[in-house]
């Protein structure tokens, strides 16, 4: 599983704006997302964002196995190449 680089602005555009995200299959992730959308709130710090891509992005990777995982980053990023 190839995940963007953490400067990619659509990490940032899913933690920001709920409704740039696709339907999501994974229930941490989403459970991830809602919380995380609530801790930023309307103006975030670049470190707050940085943390929480950092988040993300590790959630991701330690889930990649799950057939769920993989659904829904390729729903948020494309195809796995």
């Amino acid at each position: 599983m190839n995940l963007p680089s953490n400067s990619d602005p659509r990490w940032r555009a899913y933690l920001l704006n709920t409704s740039a995200r696709p339907p999501l299959n994974f229930l941490a992730l989403k459970i991830f997302l809602g919380r995380v959308t609530i801790t930023l709130g309307s103006t975030p710090s670049d470190e707050d964002l940085r943390r929480a891509i950092q988040q993300f992005r590790e959630l991701l990777e330690k889930n990649q196995n799950l057939p769920s995982v993989k659904i829904d980053v390729a729903a948020l990023f494309g195809s796995p190449s």
